[in-house]
């Protein structure tokens, strides 16, 4: 992982959901500017050029007080589907999050 800020206080999260990603083809996607870590998958693998139009999940500061993104975001994981499955939402559970990612693909891998 790409530790671009010291102030993080979810690494715990984002290490255990790259553990549990990786086998379905997630990669670390963190990038320094980003408010917060994210691991992606998209069909084209990590050769990809766009990853806008993948699977984008954003492991965000546990606290709430130190996120960046929108009011409506309840929990610390949120994700984008780019188009595969539900547009965008946050979850907490970790099973839930890997379930709707294998689903999120297969409808992905369908097209």
């Amino acid at each position: 992982m790409n530790i671009w800020t010291e102030d993080y206080d979810n690494t715990a999260a984002f290490v255990e959901l790259r553990r549990a990603l990786a086998p379905l083809g997630f990669f670390d996607t963190t990038w320094r500017n980003d408010a917060c870590p994210s691991l992606s998958w998209h069909p084209d693998g990590e050769n990809c050029d766009d990853l806008d139009s993948g699977i984008r999940v954003w492991i965000d500061y546990y606290n709430p007080e130190l996120r960046e993104v929108c009011a409506d975001i309840t929990d610390d994981i949120w994700i984008d589907f780019g188009g595969f499955g539900t547009p965008f939402k946050s979850w907490s559970d970790l099973r839930d999050i890997v379930a709707h990612c294998k689903q999120a693909i297969e409808i992905a891998q369908m097209d």
